[in-house]
């Protein structure tokens, strides 16, 4: 069974930026992923605004595991999520939201809330 970040993979990112203190990624069809852990980037320099440069590229791979979540996308930039305790900087850690879904909650109990 794929997980709710594994189903965004193939999706094309239409804007990412940073909005105060966390990153929103916007892909195709609507979905947003809000990034409110500590993450790095790698494999590309911050676009405007301290933002990766996403745009038009695709989400190519996931890889989660229970102290970092791992996105790579087909323009070969990483974005690392570090997902220990110490990273959170509120109560979570990540939030996906997608049409007709429901709301996606990554707290730090390390298991993703659906609703």
């Amino acid at each position: 069974m794929r997980t709710a970040l594994q189903e965004l993979v193939g999706l094309e990112v239409s804007k990412a930026s940073l909005v105060h203190d966390y990153l929103q990624v916007f892909f195709e069809g609507g979905a947003i992923l809000n990034v409110y852990n500590v993450f790095h980037l790698s494999g590309g320099a911050a676009g405007d605004g301290g933002a990766p440069p996403l745009d038009a590229s695709t989400l190519a791979a996931v890889k989660e595991e229970v102290q970092e979540v791992e996105l790579t996308f087909s323009n070969g930039v990483v974005i690392s999520i570090d997902m220990r305790d110490e990273a959170y900087q509120g109560p979570e850690a990540l939030e996906l939201i997608r049409a007709g879904s429901p709301t996606v909650v990554w707290r730090s109990d390390d298991a993703p809330d659906d609703g």
